[in-house]
């Protein structure tokens, strides 16, 4: 399998393909509220589809080449992003407070009512999803003694090298294999 192009991975990676989503969706969203910018919903339309695509073809070709090491008996890498742990948490606290203030400035602009009461829909939500994940934390594991499985185990991300599967193969497999003479 051939790797896409230059192209291919600057339009069709994540990042650029969330990004002209999310310029679709509100370019949509402007033209069902407004009834203006059709143009640019059909243009980001294309750009869309396109994103789409090149995005299909290089997960297709990473899953390919991921696959394809493996039977090298590679081990596969994945990007490791650098742990942001307190920054993430500092920037996501940022973006909500920007939000909040927002919400707070607009609460009687007649036609946002809806997307304010989602924004603090979803900010109740997250903090009720953080109090039960503390509850979790805070109560510990506790043992699970009635299930039949004490340990689960992933897939593998590699599979065994040739020579190594023949020679798991039982004894009475072993003349299949023979070349006769």
């Amino acid at each position: 399998m051939n790797p896409p192009s230059l192209w291919t991975w600057l339009v069709g990676n994540a990042v650029s393909f969330i990004a002209v989503c999310m310029g679709f969706l509100f370019v949509g969203y402007l033209f069902l509220t407004t009834g203006q910018y059709g143009f640019q919903l059909l243009v980001l339309s294309g750009i869309s589809w396109h994103s789409y695509r090149a995005n299909d073809r290089v997960r297709a070709f990473q899953a390919w080449q991921r696959e394809w090491k493996a039977m090298n008996g590679e081990t596969p890498t994945r990007l490791t992003l650098p742990r942001l742990g307190p920054l993430r948490i500092l920037g996501g606290i940022a973006v909500w407070l920007l939000g909040a203030w927002f919400a707070l400035e607009e609460a009687n602009t007649p036609g946002l009512q809806i997307p304010l009461g989602m924004f603090w829909l979803g900010s109740i939500l997250m903090v009720g999803y953080g109090l039960y994940r503390l509850v979790v934390r805070l109560r510990g594991a506790r043992s699970r003694s009635d299930g039949a499985a004490r340990v689960a185990l992933s897939r593998p991300f590699q599979s065994p090298a040739l020579q190594d599967a023949y020679s798991a193969l039982p004894e009475y497999c072993w003349p299949l294999f023979q070349r006769s003479a």
